[in-house]
């Protein structure tokens, strides 16, 4: 489809199309109104436009809608209360937008959830700490970076025994963290430098998780830490050198 500022109303006569990629292209505005008319939509892919306004309650009307990317755009308000109808939901990512208030707690209720990515630059989001949340969903990957969301890290993410992959790119610089344990999990990648920028960590336990690569640089200088573990890390040969030469002798 050729992109044009608009999405033309005539969308909503594809009522048969089952996946929508618009994707990286410039559209604007808000979304048409016919895009109700998609009932057979699984997926729908709409990041990375300059879309504004409020996410429309007519989303949640798109009852098969499994994927639904809205991250890198404009959009503004709360996170739509309609998406809880959304009962096949898989993947969620209103990631990088201008949203605001609280994240809902009622989106852990959606049973088929499992892929969330909120935060992020624009966003103003707020996690009400008080609120009890035991999440019906078994999620595998979390992206929740602490720019564009305040309060504290949900206690409910120790619960999650899928997941894979984690994001929580920023908390540890704004938050006064004595303690991250966290292992016995599947989470992957490398260990992230923001670890260890914290002055009150004393005890990182990470480890039986698929994390390889280098230790970070900065290890060497959080000496708060009082336990560490990294069993089943695979880091090169010259890393474990350094990590006994330098962080041993630092900590002695």
């Amino acid at each position: 489809m050729r992109a044009s500022r608009n999405i033309p109303e005539e969308i909503g006569n594809l009522t048969k199309v089952q996946e929508l990629s618009l994707a990286k292209n410039k559209f604007s505005g808000g979304f048409p109104a016919s895009i109700v008319n998609l009932k057979d939509l699984e997926s729908l892919d709409l990041s990375e436009n300059a879309f504004s306004g409020q996410i429309p309650a007519a989303i949640g009307e798109i009852s098969n809608l499994t994927t639904l990317d809205l991250s890198e755009n404009q959009l503004t308000g709360r996170i739509q209360p309609s998406i809880r109808n959304l009962t096949k939901l898989e993947t969620l990512r209103p990631k990088y937008n201008m949203l605001t208030g609280e994240i809902p707690s009622w989106l852990f209720k959606i049973k088929t959830l499992k892929k969330l990515f909120i935060g992020g630059k624009g966003s103003r989001l707020i996690w009400n700490n008080k609120a009890k949340i035991v999440p019906r969903c078994s999620l595998e990957q979390i992206s929740m970076s602490s720019r564009g969301i305040s309060g504290q890290i949900p206690k409910w993410i120790s619960t999650q025994k899928d997941l894979n992959f984690l994001d929580l790119n920023g908390w540890l610089a704004v938050m006064d963290v004595g303690s991250i344990i966290l292992f016995d999990n599947k989470l992957t990648g490398k260990l992230p430098p923001q670890l260890f920028e914290s002055i009150s960590l004393s005890i990182l336990a990470l480890s039986r998780n698929n994390f390889f690569g280098e230790l970070p640089e900065n290890l060497g200088i959080a000496r708060a830490i009082m336990i560490l573990e990294l069993n089943g890390f695979r880091p090169s040969r010259f890393i474990y050198l350094f990590f006994f030469t330098h962080f041993i002798t630092e900590s002695v």
